[in-house]
């Protein structure tokens, strides 16, 4: 009898109408490799930009990412994805700009540029 009744609140759970194409994103994720699956999670303009400073930032520093919302699921995955540099708030080695903030950072000198998507910003007297 439980297992009847088990059984029915599953084939509910996979046939209700509510799942918006999550088994085409599932089919996606089992047949594609990790950065794919990363790309498509992240969006292809922020996954190459953080692709670029993982790539160009040295191992071990810390950053702070400016661009995108303080508590939005893409900063989550975006800090997932960067590691093992690690995010701080206050005096960070790197900063990080997705996009084109207008905002100025003092202390900070420009230092890299990936065209359209973002650009990075080291702190002065770093190497």
């Amino acid at each position: 009898m439980v297992l009847g009744i088990w059984t029915l609140l599953w084939l509910f759970f996979l046939v209700r109408p509510d799942k918006d194409g999550q088994y085409g994103e599932l089919a996606y994720f089992y047949s594609h490799g990790y950065e794919s699956r990363v790309e498509s999670l992240l969006g292809s303009g922020l996954y190459e930009y953080l692709r670029f400073c993982r790539q160009n930032l040295p191992a071990g520093s810390t950053y702070r990412l400016e661009g995108l919302g303080e508590l939005s699921v893409r900063r989550v995955r975006a800090r997932y994805y960067l590691w093992p540099l690690r995010m701080v708030g206050d005096d960070p080695d790197f900063i990080m700009v997705y996009g084109d903030t207008g905002r100025k950072f003092p202390g900070y000198r420009f230092y890299l540029l990936d065209e359209g998507r973002g650009s990075v910003y080291r702190k002065e007297g770093g190497e």
